[in-house]
């Protein structure tokens, strides 16, 4: 115990200039394959977009690093002592690695297909600070209130550790959501065609789920990286050839609206819900 703990600083670090690194390969990646086929007329120096960025970064370095330290620290100490042992362990790590990735990947989405669910349906006020997002691009993916992200990692790690999956599995399955949930929310015209619209999400059926007036689209495609899963739930929306009017929160009469700000976005969910 003592000895992870002082470990705790340097994996920190650690954690935080990587996320640094894959933030500034996805911004140097997807701003320029956003001006391929744009939806939206983004300004990105806008108070909402620098107030993404903010939000982005205070998650990425503060929050995400020191929830999933503390978590795993937690786990080390504790838990896993009471589960000794992982369930799967040997059949999956006996798989070829892209079959334990696509697992992996399977898992995670399932997961986020749940707790995306949940957050509609029991902590809309949470989840509202990321729909309140009216020019949807790559930044968009994270915005998330910390409370969402707590959600999150508290059933992530536990998971895959128990299911049996390898660290190295677990690592390389979440750098791809990682990097997918951004290319789900950029500002390009992108979606498919046939089977594979059901196989592999797109930044159109994305765009769906964070329709502001088409009601038939409220509560629809929880997924990101697999369609099928909301197929198979009954949550699947996706009209050929169609994209939404406007992106935003269908705002009720007298409703507070979300500021566009750091702290709007931080203390929103503790607000007054109405005027």
């Amino acid at each position: 115990m003592q000895s992870y703990i002082s470990e705790i600083p340097t994996e920190f670090i650690t954690k935080t200039l990587l996320f640094v690194m894959q933030i500034t390969l996805c911004a140097i990646i997807f701003l320029f394959i956003e001006k391929l086929r744009p939806i939206q007329n983004i300004n990105y120096s806008s108070k909402e977009k620098r107030s993404e960025f903010y939000l982005m970064m205070f998650n990425g370095i503060i929050i995400q690093p020191l929830l999933y330290f503390l978590l795993l620290m937690t786990f080390t100490a504790t838990i896993k002592d009471l589960i000794p042992y992982q369930i799967f362990d040997a059949e999956i790590q006996s798989l070829p690695f892209i079959i334990q990735i696509f697992l992996a990947l399977l898992l995670i989405d399932l997961k986020v297909y749940s707790r995306h669910r949940f957050t509609h349906n029991f902590m809309w006020r949470v989840h509202a600070v990321h729909h309140s997002a009216e020019d949807i691009n790559w930044l968009t993916g994270w915005r998330l209130h910390p409370a969402e992200i707590l959600a999150d990692i508290l059933i992530t790690i536990p998971l895959l550790h128990i299911l049996g999956f390898g660290g190295s599995g677990i690592a390389t399955a979440s750098f791809i959501f990682f990097v997918f949930n951004f290319f789900t929310h950029l500002n390009i015209n992108l979606e498919y065609k046939g089977l594979l619209r059901y196989l592999v999400g797109s930044p159109n059926f994305h765009r769906w789920h964070h329709a502001k007036f088409e009601k038939d689209a409220f509560n629809k495609n929880f997924s990101v990286i697999f369609p099928f899963i909301d197929w198979i739930f009954g949550s699947f929306y996706h009209p050929q050839g169609q994209l939404p009017k406007e992106y935003g929160i269908y705002q009720r009469p007298n409703e507070i609206q979300v500021n566009q700000s750091l702290w709007g976005y931080l203390s929103y969910p503790f607000m007054n819900k109405v005027k």
